[in-house]
């Protein structure tokens, strides 16, 4: 038979190593949710400005016709949201959206 007091203290330390091992969990996944926000930020500062683009594809012929836009109205069908960390599935199903003219969108 066991002493009541190595049982107790046996409780006490499972108790001490299921809250140490909720804390890293946490702070684990806090730092992955970090990374890939620096990591959207880092490929979003390589990007080449579109003001370049815009201007090389007249200075092409290029562009969009004479009479664009004809309507205000924008719509996505199956649109795929990227996903967050290059290699990992999309968090978002396929989208279908429509922007109707003089609607407001907001980003976040």
């Amino acid at each position: 038979r066991e002493p009541l007091g190595l049982s107790g203290l046996s409780l006490t330390y499972a108790l001490t190593l299921t809250a140490l091992a909720k804390y890293l969990t946490n702070y684990a996944t806090r730092a992955d949710a970090q990374f890939a926000s620096a990591e959207r930020l880092h490929a979003l500062a390589q990007l080449e400005p579109e003001e370049e683009l815009v201007s090389e594809a007249l200075s092409n012929g290029g562009g969009p016709p004479a009479d664009w836009p004809t309507t205000g109205r924008l719509t996505l069908t199956d649109f795929w949201p990227a996903a967050y960390v290059p290699g990992r599935p999309a968090t978002l199903q396929p989208l279908t959206l429509t922007f109707e003219p003089g609607g407001h969108v907001a980003l976040v």
